[in-house]
């Protein structure tokens, strides 16, 4: 029978596709793999049982089917085709790798809370997005949920709209056949009621999402007259059955499961609200953070000179001032009214205007890394400014229709608040053709101005009504690009797609100055996170820096991009100069003051530098990861009171902060020299969050305060805890096998010296590549070439020129120079280290073992006796 069926079909769809094999079946269809024949790629091709399509005319089917298959949204499985020969009815669809939520459940019972309600979140939003174009699905179960990745694919879209006219009804037939699926149609779906409406499908959803979180069904009777008497009866609440379910997610979903349709959310779209809180924290605590300081360290010991390094992140540390005269403003993210796949240009419009906004003098402008934190925020506005440090709060929504001219519209509809008394200063709504959001951005930069009575000079004007491309496609590339970077900064696939999007942008506007400035952020994300760190990487940004600056030399972001070349291939001088005139075009930008303040301290004028990263504090409140960098400017600097205060801040914000955690044990070990105490805050943090989490921080110090038994556990951390980059996994086991083991340490720095060869062959001058290469000495046993290589990196590293390579190149050599006996050597470096920047104190040198051999040495004691 199956190969009649499969002969059948393949004759229907002619070349066009190669019937490979049955996949499955079931009552209402039959599914087949095959290959189309032109493209080569494998499809799924689904013949409707003919009893469903049984007095369907081929148009309406045909139609149904096509009206579905322009749901074009990432958690929706499409269709591609759809045909009819003689009683076959069939869809094609592309071919899935993976299983069946169904599949799943019967495997495990349950799902993780994190990755059901994830799970949950999305197939909400793709149900939102097909009832906002008036398609309701009518039978969504875990069988009609593909998981790849660990996404969910729903399918089968428009499937019961294209067969219901055959059935007559929402109710099942005498067969057994009908239009959805007991235990998860809505009451009055069950009911036969034809005028269905979103509520079915979030009724649905709501018993999925039940299924998921506790392994068992809601409603549960062996036919559909049972399942209409259970749904009389409320299930148990999900937050008894498992109580870390949080009690948002348990209500939402009893209450998308209520029985009478007023009851339950309006819609799906009410639903994804009701969740999007609780997915967005945990999708924040998963999104990938730029690499943290100490593994750049380590990284850069290897490859690069600059040593410690500091992002050019945006870095908050105290809160902005309140005083009554001072204007500061907050740009909270404007909602996006649209799809869900349109948030990117929501965002770029916040972005924007925080720009336009950040560049007028008299205006104090939160960094959008703080703001950005309250997207979706519940809490009350007066609650987040004072969380903020703001007075005054912009918000709104945009909605970006697409019109079949090609041209679409935008509405923006903004409103500025004081928060003093909740006084709405302004508001205004903008309905334009998308070729105007340049000209709509200008206006609310000018109005917020006027409103807050600031008086705006020429510059500042000029600023307001640029438009950075008369380009659309260009734009919408620039936009999906510039989000990319944001929230995937230190992940190289986000940033290899975000350099795509931005090759495509450039091509389409070569005068896009803007888009050759973010092209050349891309390659610089790529190149300083050692994704690819070649010369050829490097030349590519410079070209991208130099066209944006060739066709706007008044552009801030080309400046920045200049500067941040000119400071990676050592010429300060210059990078200090670009630094400048991005801040004079933009003085309010923390991402242009913090680059300036850690150029500062490379040239050696740290004081100067740690105050320019507190004001950047201002800025920027709220943020774990800014305070972190804030606090290891001071804990370089030996200030650990201070640096303690900014990373007690940054937990306040992010209590999962790893890197924040690592750093306060190390911080807690410099001031007091504690070595037992910084062991079992090390195993805290190992013990919370897990060895790969702590070893990507790569707080080296660390690793020397444990012990042998806490080998094995680290012993187990594998490349992937270091995004697959083999440099810093090999490092990073070198530096804890060290310890304990010189034979696998000497194995570890065997692998090192492969993983970076090609690096430290383009930089045969660079005095990290010499440290580390002094420590391969020691470990291997060479210690004459060990004493030379730190001598070697001491030169190309003198105090004078970068002082964090300075630091770190005499911090390892002093290292060096202890063990191979070189004690007068060693203490010269010390010396020089408790009155420079560094990560070297009394305290610590008192307990440490590496420096045993020199307690007995009279100028070692006198450095002991030091406060």
């Amino acid at each position: 029978m199956s190969s009649d069926l499969q002969r059948e079909l393949q004759e229907a769809v002619g070349d066009v596709y190669a019937i490979e094999r049955e996949l499955a079946r079931g009552g209402m269809s039959r599914v087949f793999v095959a290959v189309e024949r032109s493209l080569g790629r494998r499809v799924v091709i689904k013949v409707l049982a003919p009893e469903l399509v049984n007095g369907v005319s081929a148009a309406r089917f045909q139609r149904e089917i096509q009206v579905t298959a322009n749901l074009q949204h990432p958690h929706i499985l499409p269709v591609l085709a759809v045909g009819i020969s003689g009683s076959l009815h069939y869809y094609v669809t592309p071919y899935i790798e993976g299983e069946s939520l169904r599949a799943r459940l019967e495997r495990h019972g349950m799902l993780p809370v994190e990755d059901a309600i994830e799970i949950l979140q999305d197939l909400a939003d793709a149900l939102a997005f097909a009832h906002e174009r008036g398609i309701i699905h009518r039978d969504v179960k875990p069988g009609n949920v593909l998981l790849t990745g660990g996404h969910p694919i729903l399918a089968d879209f428009g499937i019961a709209g294209a067969v219901r006219p055959a059935a007559g009804s929402e109710r099942l037939t005498g067969t057994g056949m009908g239009i959805g699926t007991p235990g998860y149609m809505a009451p009055e779906q069950l009911a036969g009621d034809s005028t269905l409406d979103p509520r079915a499908d979030v009724f649905a959803l709501g018993v999925l999402g039940y299924e998921m979180l506790s392994g068992r069904a809601p409603f549960d009777a062996p036919d559909a007259g049972g399942i209409a008497v259970a749904y009389f009866s409320e299930p148990r609440a999900l937050s008894e059955i498992r109580p870390e379910v949080p009690l948002e997610v348990s209500n939402a979903i009893a209450t998308a499961m209520a029985r009478n349709p007023a009851d339950r959310f309006e819609s799906a779209a009410e639903f994804s609200d009701a969740l999007r809180p609780v997915t967005s924290s945990y999708r924040a605590r998963k999104r990938p953070s730029r690499l943290p300081r100490y593994a750049i360290a380590a990284l850069a010991l290897i490859v690069l000179a600059g040593g410690v390094a500091l992002a050019r992140d945006r870095l908050p540390g105290r809160r902005a001032t309140e005083d009554e005269g001072a204007k500061v403003l907050a740009v909270l993210p404007f909602k996006n009214l649209g799809p869900a796949e349109d948030a990117y240009f929501a965002e770029g419009v916040t972005e924007e205007l925080t720009s336009r906004l950040a560049s007028i003098g008299g205006l104090s402008v939160i960094s959008r890394t703080s703001a950005d934190q309250y997207r979706d925020s519940r809490k009350p506005l007066r609650e987040i400014a004072e969380e903020l440090g703001v007075n005054y709060v912009l918000e709104g929504s945009v909605r970006w229709e697409r019109t079949p001219n090609g041209r679409g519209r935008v509405r923006v509809t903004p409103q500025l608040i004081r928060v003093r008394d909740d006084s709405h200063l302004w508001t205004d709504r903008y309905d334009e053709e998308l070729s105007g959001v340049f000209d709509v951005q200008a206006r609310i930069a000018e109005q917020v101005a006027h409103a807050l009575a600031i008086a705006l000079v020429g510059s500042e004007l000029h600023h307001m009504g640029t438009r950075p491309t008369e380009n659309l496609a260009a734009w919408d590339n620039y936009l999906r690009a510039k989000q990319l970077l944001r929230r995937g900064a230190g992940d190289a696939v986000d940033a290899g797609r975000a350099i795509d999007l931005l090759t495509e942008a450039t091509k389409a506007d070569p005068r896009f100055a803007a888009a050759f400035a973010a092209l050349a952020f891309g390659h610089l994300t790529q190149y300083e996170h050692y994704y690819d760190r070649t010369e050829a990487r490097l030349k590519r940004a410079t070209v991208a820096a130099e066209s944006a600056f060739a066709l706007d030399r008044s552009l801030p972001e080309a400046h920045l991009a200049l500067g941040r070349l000119h400071e990676s291939r050592g010429d300060f001088e210059r990078a200090a100069a670009a630094y400048s005139l991005a801040e004079r075009a933009r003085p309010n930008d923390t991402e242009i003051l913090s680059a300036s303040a850690y150029l500062m301290m490379r040239r050696g004028n740290w004081s100067e530098g740690v105050k320019r990263f507190k004001r950047t504090a201002d800025l920027n409140p709220r943020s774990a990861e800014g305070n972190f960098r804030t606090a290891e400017a001071l804990g370089l600097a030996h200030d650990y009171r201070a640096a303690t205060t900014y990373l007690k801040r940054g937990l306040a914000v992010d209590a999962d902060f790893v890197p924040g955690h690592s750093l306060m044990a190390l911080i807690d070990l410099l001031r007091t020299g504690d070595r037992v105490q910084a062991r079992e805050a090390t195993r805290a943090i190992i013990l919370r969050f897990g060895a790969e989490k702590f070893a990507s921080t790569g707080f080296e110090p660390l690793i020397g305060t444990l012990d042998s038994a806490d080998r094995a556990t680290l012993d187990r951390v594998g490349i992937g805890a270091f995004g697959g980059n083999a440099v810093a996994y090999y490092y990073w086991r070198m530096a804890f096998l060290d310890f304990w083991d010189m034979k696998a340490a000497a194995a570890a720095a065997d692998s090192l010296v492969w993983a970076a060869r090609t690096l430290v062959a383009e930089r045969p001058n660079d005095p990290g590549v010499e440290a580390v290469r002094s420590w391969i000495h020691v470990i291997k046993g060479h210690a004459d070439s060990a004493a030379r290589s730190a001598r070697r990196a001491l030169e190309l590293a003198p105090m004078t020129g970068d002082a964090a390579a300075w630091s770190n190149a005499a911090h390892r050599a002093a290292a060096v120079f202890v063990r191979v006996g070189e004690y007068e050597t060693a203490i010269d470096q010390l010396e020089r280290l408790l009155v420079a920047p560094s990560w070297v104190s009394v305290p610590a040198l008192r307990t440490d073992p590496l420096w045993a051999p020199l307690r007995g040495h009279p100028r070692f004691q006198r450095l002991l006796g030091r406060a």
